[in-house]
């Protein structure tokens, strides 16, 4: 390598002023190699002279710091000692120039790296010496504050050091030990500083920053003695604009340490001085500070819930600091409270978000005999915080939500709203009862609101009532079934709320969300049944806005309350119908959610019933599509008109839901008492399946369509969809139409090779493979799919992985579900397998992962089956080979994908010992393979671990993992240490 100075500051000189990418890149690929090679201690003193371009000294300084942290070792000890002196000699020097910060705070860090290295054996007073090096009085040349800042930024620097350069775990510990002999000698120096009145802000925050670090940068946490007189200073540098985020960190990051619940006094002690921030924070509110009233916040918010239980123990066992600890907690409501739309107008009050749920969770988990005490306690508090949560989640007026705020603003604001949402069912987990009568009293208040509104022709405000119900539904999931007092008289009540006279969707959304919410509270209180489906039939009808939510609050009532429907069926029905008709203007997704709630409903009526309303509903989809069919047939340029395809697609989809919901095998009891069901559970039907009579009506539309679009994946993924949804709700009964589905199917894939026709393939072979009527069929078919995949993937494997991901995925279920399958003589079983070790190479981790576990399943089922057999026999050798192959990277395969080969060696292990014993010795013998970095010895001593290794997995995987890093040249480094490390 050439390590002319004068190529380095061309190089350097490209890179950061030549416009060409091609010639930076090269530039930077020659100069990152050269910071890591043993040449760059020889130039680093050249580049660092103050004459050169300040790009060059930079990148000399750069290249100081990494050679120090990373290629320390390449010294021998006379040298690391010139180092020192070197490195010393470059930071005073360059405190004497001006504009050189940048490259001055690299050699201090290189300096701070180098103390870490040497602080344990070659320079036991590092710390000292640097203290006594950097006094103002011995530098009388350099400004005093310069010199003071340099210091603190030395001082700062080692910590962060400590955590960053990779050490083994007993050199962690000797350099902790010797850096933790200068602890308190580094406290004296910040109490010091920070005691300084005049003290420029920019050495205050190095100084703040130093006592940060020092104190659980270095692993325990230090407590010095100096702890409590310099967190005071710390919090006092909370109030100044410039030094108030540092500050704040500072304490945070310190009382956040693991290791801080040891001092209990400390906390609160440091919480009763928090309290003395409230005139800063008042005022910062007062004066539209919100950076400091954000930092502010962030302080109380970040101890009080690091610390929440010792927070609440403290209320009852510490009776003095009940009173600041309650003003805590109550600057953390005012935050949670800040006026104003979060994200437009203020951002500080998500943070609280975390707390309260901190602080109920502890409240629920403490001791029966505490808990009591805590409501009583906090009661008012969540009460309050309710109130606020009210306010805050709701909305702008429709103007200004659609015109002025843009879709980050909308989205910020809607996962603020879910957070809130969280936190009601926090608050409703202390206040359980309480809660849903303030609710209820608020829903009240906000409905009167309304609807004098309404009467009066004022503004109608609905943005209080919709908060409200925002509310109850986000409580829903907590409130028991049994509940009546407060949820009676709300389900009574929202009838009478004048939605029509609401312009805007959003507060009748939210009623319907409210109504899906309480689905289940619906079917063991039927007798609001009625109500709430004319407010469902409201909300179809409404803006497209409401009708997501209508549909699916129908679609979760219909499944809830499916036992208890028969009486509402006819009800149910007729909205549906109305919602599908020619005026229909719901969305393709919609109406889709409508025919689950179509399949649902009819289910628990008589067959008669089914059947006359299922030929009312499906003559209108099949008619549209034969419709369509036909205008193709007459114009052929709609085949490939896109709206024409989308159509096709929604008509399926539809249908796919109602072939997934419509089952009469789930009834309930004939008994006049409507409360009593029966398990859902299958039971015999001696009629057929309604779902039977439809698909076998659909399936010649089905070949048609599959005819029209055979190429066109979402029509293909659709057709397979009403097929898989078929099948798993009649199972058994599905057998008579098995094989014309097969056609279909054999069809598709022939014609596009699309992965969803495997998916159902995999449904029916495993279903049937058995079925003595059907063997044949299903083996014809099973081998022209495996045929026609085999041909696909001739050419370029790589370009079919996705197809070789989901077809080795069937195989490895029917290889081990329909072994049967793998004793066809026109089954090629030998290009399957083959194939399945040529995808070993590919990069992807799911092909890999799904290839393996073929091979592996088929080498243990071959013992049984004499073609499979005579395959594992001829390719063990070629197989091991590939596996090796993997697990050295030669092909560069991946890391990620190495082990999924125990599953391989373990299958071999277990089925042919001794084949594997001859196989894999004589791949030990070829030099070189399967990389340069393994000899002989190592490559046989992996050997014996693996034949050794024949039940424990996880063992063999670490086995694997270990000699696969050694293959790559990874041992030894920091990576490989850690990852060996790693159980599978």
């Amino acid at each position: 390598m050439d390590v002319s100075i004068e190529t380095i500051e061309r190089l350097v000189h490209e890179l950061y002023h030549n416009s060409n990418q091609l010639s930076q890149s090269s530039a930077n690929q020659y100069l990152t190699c050269l910071q890591v090679s043993t040449q760059a201690w020889d130039v680093v003193s050249a580049l660092l002279n103050p004459n050169k371009p300040l790009e060059v000294q930079y990148f000399g300084a750069s290249t100081l710091y990494t050679k120090v942290t990373k290629c320390y070792h390449e010294l021998d000890p006379q040298k690391q000692l010139d180092l020192k002196n070197e490195l010393i000699q470059l930071l005073v020097s360059y405190l004497s120039l001006d504009g050189m910060r940048i490259v001055e705070t690299r050699i201090v860090v290189s300096l701070a790296a180098y103390v870490i290295h040497s602080v344990a054996n070659n320079w036991e007073n590092a710390i000292t010496d640097l203290v006594n090096v950097l006094q103002p009085n011995k530098l009388s040349h350099i400004p005093v504050n310069r010199v003071l800042q340099t210091l603190m930024d030395l001082l700062s620097a080692i910590p962060e050091e400590f955590q960053t350069i990779y050490m083994t775990q007993h050199q962690k510990i000797v350099i902790r030990s010797a850096l933790l002999k200068f602890n308190e000698q580094i406290f004296s120096i910040v109490l010091t500083l920070l005691s300084e009145p005049q003290l420029p802000e920019e050495i205050k925050l190095s100084t703040i920053k130093c006592f940060s670090n020092w104190s659980q940068n270095t692993g325990p946490l230090i407590i010095g003695d100096n702890h409590s007189d310099i967190v005071l200073l710390v919090l006092r540098s909370v109030c100044d604009d410039n030094l108030s985020q540092t500050a704040v960190e500072a304490i945070t990051n310190i009382y956040s340490h693991p290791e801080m619940h040891k001092q209990p006094n400390l906390v609160l002690r440091l919480i009763d001085q928090m309290v003395g921030l409230e005139p800063t924070l008042n005022k910062a509110i007062q004066e539209s500070n919100p950076e400091m009233a954000n930092n502010i916040y962030t302080l109380f918010i970040q101890v009080t819930e690091t610390h929440s239980r010792l927070v609440l123990n403290a209320l009852i066992d510490t009776p003095e600091s009940r009173d600041n600890i309650l003003k805590a907690i109550a600057v953390i409501l005012q935050c949670s409270s800040t006026p104003g739309y979060h994200s437009i107008d203020e951002t500080c009050s998500e943070q609280a978000f975390n707390f309260w749920y901190t602080l109920q969770d502890d409240i629920i988990a403490s001791d029966e005999s505490r808990i009591e005490t805590y409501l009583a306690i906090f009661n008012p508090l969540f009460h309050s915080l309710i109130d606020a949560f009210l306010v805050k989640v709701q909305y702008p007026s429709d103007d200004v939500y659609e015109n002025e705020w843009n879709s980050y603003d909308r989205e910020s604001f809607r996962c603020y709203r879910q957070d809130i949402g969280d936190s009601f069912m926090y608050c409703y987990n202390i206040l359980r009862v309480s809660m849903l009568s303030s609710l209820l009293s608020h829903f009240q208040l906000a409905a009167n609101q309304l609807t004098a509104r309404v009467s009066t022709d004022q503004h109608k405000s609905w943005q209080y009532l919709e908060a409200v119900l925002h509310a109850f539904s986000s409580i829903a999931e907590n409130v028991g079934h049994s509940e009546t007092a407060y949820l009676q008289q709300l389900f009574s009540s929202l009838p009478n709320i004048p939605f029509n006279y609401v312009s805007s969707p959003r507060l009748l959304a939210t009623a319907m969300e409210t109504l899906a919410a309480y689905a289940e509270w619906i079917s063991n209180n039927s007798s609001y049944l009625p109500n709430v489906l004319s407010l469902l039939m409201i909300g179809l009808k409404a803006h497209e806005y409401v009708v997501v939510s209508a549909t699916m609050a129908l679609k979760d009532i219909t499944r809830e309350c499916q036992l208890i429907l028969k009486p509402f069926a006819q009800q149910i029905l007729s909205i549906c119908d109305q919602s599908l008709g020619p005026e229909s203007h719901l969305k393709p997704k919609d109406k889709s959610r409508i025919m689950c709630s179509i399949g649902l409903t009819l289910s628990v009526l008589p067959i008669e019933d089914i059947m006359i309303a299922i030929n009312k509903l499906l003559t209108p989809i099949i008619t549209d599509i034969h419709n369509v069919l036909n205008q193709c047939e007459r114009e052929s340029s709609n085949i490939d008109n896109e709206t024409v395809r989308t159509h096709v697609s929604s008509q399926l989809s539809m249908l796919a839901m109602l072939f997934s919901t419509l089952d009469v095998n789930v009834k309930r009891n004939d008994s006049e008492d409507e409360s009593q069901m029966v398990s859902n559970s299958k039971a015999y039907n001696s009629s057929p399946q309604p779902i039977y009579i439809i698909l076998e009506q659909v399936l010649p539309i089905f070949n048609s369509i599959g005819t029209k679009w055979p190429t066109d994946e979402t029509i293909t993924e659709s057709l397979c969809e009403c097929i898989k949804k078929s099948v798993i709700t009649l199972l058994d009964e599905i057998k008579p139409l098995v094989g014309k589905i097969l056609e279909l199917l054999l069809y598709l894939f022939k014609t596009s090779g699309q992965t969803s026709v495997l998916e159902i393939s995999k449904q029916l072979i495993v279903l049937f493979g058995k079925d003595l009527d059907l063997q044949n069929d299903l083996n014809k078919y099973f081998v022209e799919i495996c045929n026609h995949t085999m041909s696909c993937c001739q050419t370029d494997l790589r370009q079919q992985t996705s197809l070789l991901e989901v077809f080795y995925s069937v195989l490895a279920n029917v290889v081990k579900r329909v072994p049967l399958l793998f004793s066809s003589t026109s089954l090629d079983v030998s290009t399957l397998f083959r194939c399945a070790m040529s995808a070993l190479l590919l990069p992807e981790k799911p092909t890999v992962r799904y290839s393996s576990a073929f091979i592996s399943e088929f080498v243990i089922l071959s013992r049984e089956v004499e073609a499979m057999n005579k395959v594992v026999n001829e390719e063990i050798e070629n197989l091991l080979g590939q596996v090796f192959v993997v697990i050295g990277g030669t092909y560069d395969s991946p890391r990620c994908v190495v082990e999924h080969m125990a599953d391989i060696l373990m299958a071999l292990n277990w089925k042919y010992f001794d084949n594997l014993s001859r196989s894999i010795n004589s791949l030990v013998q070829k030099e070189g393979f399967p990389t340069n970095h393994v000899n002989y010895e190592k490559k046989s001593h992996f050997v014996r671990l693996i034949l050794t290794q024949r039940k424990n997995k996880r063992k063999l995987k670490e086995v694997i993992n270990e000699f696969s890093l050694t293959c790559r040249g990874l041992i030894g480094n920091e990576y490989s240490n850690q990852m060996i490390k790693l159980p599978f």
